[in-house]
């Protein structure tokens, strides 16, 4: 898959390319390509609740992939919410995924890595 000439501005969040573990097997992401994709970070001050270590289980609820929490148990209002180490490209279980053509601007305050990068094979 390409992802090309792609630019947002203001952007609140970073992205995800990830694929899943199902019954203790890997299910990955291949052969993904961003080409010439360009994020800005809106400027503003972060409020950030971040979780170093991301389990399988906290990625399972999309569409919230670029927010972490845990199970809903009982209601979606009453979920907690972690946000991801990374302001650019949290990427796990991939495989062959060039990512050398996405470039993010953080905030000028930002603190977190720009990459979180897990189970990956090149």
């Amino acid at each position: 898959m390409v992802i090309k000439n792609v630019s947002a501005q203001n952007t609140e969040m970073p992205s995800a390319v990830t694929g899943c573990k199902h019954k203790g097997e890997i299910y990955r992401v291949k052969n993904v390509s961003l080409q010439n994709v360009t994020a800005v970070y809106r400027d503003t001050s972060e409020n950030l609740t971040v979780k170093q270590n991301v389990s399988d289980g906290s990625m399972n609820d999309y569409p919230e992939i670029t927010r972490i929490s845990h199970r809903y148990f009982i209601s979606h209002e009453m979920s907690d919410y972690y946000d991801l180490p990374c302001y650019s490209l949290f990427l796990r279980y991939a495989e062959n995924t060039d990512y050398s053509g996405l470039k993010t601007t953080p905030r000028s305050c930002n603190e977190r890595d720009e990459l979180y990068i897990e189970d990956y094979i090149q």
